[in-house]
């Protein structure tokens, strides 16, 4: 069955949106979707939290199994997939508006996986990517046009390669695998889906890498493949404009990419789930005490039911359980979260949240380095300081170039110390800071030299003279003011100027 297109009007979807999405925070559980069955998973919900979908499971031995789900706020449960009997169905995908949603029935290893999409009211099976016969798709990108998921041969249920689908078109194309791997699956895409990422075997990485797919670069590692220590990688998300990608190792935890800071392990104890359009929130579940869980740049990992409860939902889900956060979406500043849980009547159930999160910098410089003068083989210091979450890095640089740390070990510290400054040492510095969220430049800050400060107590006295003079009469390289190799009268009128004219 191929998918005929139909797409209503944007002012049929504005009506469709009930006036109470206006208020935040808000908290709905998602219950009863249909006699005896209860919300098994929970996999996308819409930008402004009005559509959920996932799957259900009814235990009943007469239709058990699973059955994809869309929840509507203001309608409630329909079955947005093909018509099934028995065999399993998910919806794992949604556009921002709600409007498309994607899945796929049956079992790879029963000959009847195939990936399904529905747009507006029209929905069916979509085939399979160009040379094989089964598929499974995962995700929506935000405007709809575009689905991911991956095909594979049904001869080998682990067979995979990472492809995307386009409902306009009715077309699949396969997207490859990375150098020397054989296995793909794409599982997130940027707003428009040019940016797509997922997990893939590679020659270079012993296990799964993370990878990350656009048309002009083909599939690409992200980063190493892999957080420095980690050995099996995928990549769960990206941000709506492909610049933040999030993943999961298996034993180092959650991760965040970007071009600027590359991989940061966020948490060890934190499976990633979703990640805000934005990039700049990341929803998962906690490993060690089962708890639902947001992170921030600014916050850092918190337990998601006490946000809620901050923001004053604390009757609303008064009886009710959130085992997990498992999708996020976004409009402006306010965040829909949906997931996973129980209801007061102990019935397995999803939930959908509202939040205002008023996203802080990521960084936030509270001390700038300031101008430093210093004498002739004494020393100088600059120093930045900032607040922000997670842990931060330091890069000092000396007219926008790296210092190097073999050459100077303060290089890389929240205090850069230069000893024995000589006229080498003249210039502006700053520092890059760095955390997982992204990085910022501190101002930048000038070093000078008061050569004639000759005592370098900071002061200019007829001290600095003396010790002067007594190195001039003694011939002390020291007193070479011109730095031309050699001790002359030139040396002592360029002092007396000096020190006559204030350093």
């Amino acid at each position: 069955m191929k998918l005929s297109i139909w797409r209503p009007t944007i002012v049929a979807v504005l009506v469709a949106v009930p006036t109470c999405l206006a208020q935040t925070p808000s908290f709905t559980g998602l219950t009863d979707p249909f006699p005896g069955g209860y919300v098994d998973s929970v996999r996308a919900v819409s930008a402004d939290g009005s559509v959920v979908v996932g799957y259900t499971y009814k235990p009943t031995s007469s239709d058990f199994g699973d059955r994809s789900f869309r929840w509507r706020r203001g309608i409630g449960f329909d079955n947005p997939g093909p018509s099934q009997g028995i065999v399993l169905s998910l919806a794992t995908g949604v556009s921002a508006d709600g409007n498309v949603v994607c899945g796929y029935t049956g079992h790879a290893a029963f000959g009847d996986q195939e990936a399904w999409v529905r747009v507006g009211a029209s929905r069916g099976h979509v085939g399979s990517p160009p040379g094989k016969n089964f598929s499974s798709l995962f995700g929506a990108s935000a405007n709809g046009q575009i689905c991911i998921g991956y095909g594979g041969d049904q001869s080998d249920a682990n067979s995979a390669e990472a492809a995307r689908y386009f409902p306009d078109t009715d077309q699949w194309t396969n997207l490859g695998f990375l150098p020397g791997g054989g296995w793909s699956k794409a599982f997130a895409c940027s707003a428009d889906g040019s940016v797509i990422v997922g997990g893939a075997t590679s020659s270079t990485v012993l296990y799964e890498s993370a990878f990350v797919w656009t048309a002009s670069t083909g599939m690409q590692p992200v980063g190493a493949g892999n957080p420095p220590g980690g050995i099996e990688s995928e990549a769960i998300g990206v941000s709506a404009d492909g610049s933040v990608i999030v993943g999961n190792e298996d034993s180092l935890g959650a991760w965040r990419w970007t071009a600027g800071t590359g991989m940061t392990i966020i948490s060890a104890d934190f499976s990633a789930l979703g990640v805000s359009p934005d990039g700049n929130v990341i929803v998962g579940y906690d490993t060690a005490n089962g708890v639902p869980v947001i992170w921030d740049a600014a916050n850092g990992v918190r337990n998601l039911h006490d946000v809620c409860v901050e923001q004053g939902l604390g009757p609303a889900m008064e009886g009710w359980f959130m085992g997990g956060a498992a999708a996020i979406n976004q409009q402006g500043s306010v965040y829909a979260v949906a997931g996973w849980g129980g209801d007061p009547s102990d019935h397995i159930a999803g939930w959908v949240v509202r939040l205002e999160l008023t996203e802080a910098p990521c960084l936030t410089i509270t001390t700038q380095p300031t101008d430093f003068t210093a004498c002739s083989s004494g020393y100088a210091v600059f120093s930045v300081s900032a607040s922000g979450a997670g842990p931060v890095t330091f890069q000092w640089r000396k007219g926008s170039v790296a210092i190097d740390p073999i050459a100077n070990p303060f290089a890389g510290t929240p205090n850069l110390l230069l000893v024995n400054v000589s006229a080498a040492d003249i210039g502006v510095y700053d520092c890059v800071l760095t955390n997982a969220c992204g990085s910022v430049t501190s101002d930048a800050a000038a070093l000078a030299l008061c050569l004639a400060d000759f005592d370098c107590d900071g002061f200019l006295t007829g001290d600095d003279f003396d010790a002067y003079v007594a190195a001039f009469v003694l011939g002390d390289t020291l007193s070479d003011f011109d730095f031309d190799g050699f001790v002359t009268g030139d040396d002592f009128d360029a002092f007396v100027a000096a020190f006559e004219s204030g350093c």
